[in-house]
């Protein structure tokens, strides 16, 4: 439904911009992408999707804030490993950052105590720095990374190296129950 909408809000548009939209083939087949009827007919886009599968707010401890279809590798992870602990917040839209709507996100989850930006892509490329330099975080908390290393490649180079890298950073990002993530690069 979010790419619906998004379109729908660009056709609509009186001002004719370019639209800039960055999405992987794999999303298209993925049954968490998927939308219902409802969602087409009476949505909306949403710069901003809080993690609806979370449980309680006041038990997670650590937000896990990424882009992308990363986001769904981590809920996935998340499940199968059974973790109230962690809440995965999707940014949908990184231009005009969405601020305030994430600030609301943050503020729905009073027990945080550490939030990681999580993303596939090497440190150096990615909306790691773009975000970091954006967010607003509460008193006492900070922004930690965990992603590939800054590197001139935006891949791996082989199959078996990508799959390794990437159960690496899943988990880097939910870390040991109740410990701290260690921030990876």
């Amino acid at each position: 439904a979010q790419y619906f909408h998004l379109l729908r809000i660009q056709a609509l548009a009186e001002e004719r911009r370019p639209l800039v939209v960055f999405t992987p083939k794999s999303g298209l087949r993925l049954p968490a992408a998927t939308a219902s009827p409802d969602e087409l007919a009476d949505g909306g886009f949403r710069p901003v999707i809080d993690d609806g599968a979370a449980g309680d707010p006041g038990r997670v401890r650590r937000l896990l804030l990424a882009s992308g279809k990363v986001t769904h590798e981590l809920e996935a992870r998340r499940d199968k490993e059974g973790r109230s602990d962690c809440a995965v917040v999707r940014l949908e839209l990184l231009y005009p950052f969405p601020a305030a709507v994430l600030e609301a996100v943050l503020a729905r989850y009073p027990g945080l105590s550490e939030v990681v930006w999580v993303q596939e892509e090497p440190r150096n490329m990615g909306a790691y720095a773009y975000v970091a330099s954006r967010l607003r975080l509460p008193p006492g908390l900070r922004l930690k990374y965990v992603g590939r290393r800054a590197q001139a490649s935006p891949s791996e180079g082989s199959m078996s190296a990508h799959l390794q890298e990437q159960e690496r950073l899943l988990a880097a990002a939910l870390g040991p129950a109740g410990a701290p993530s260690q921030e990876v690069s």
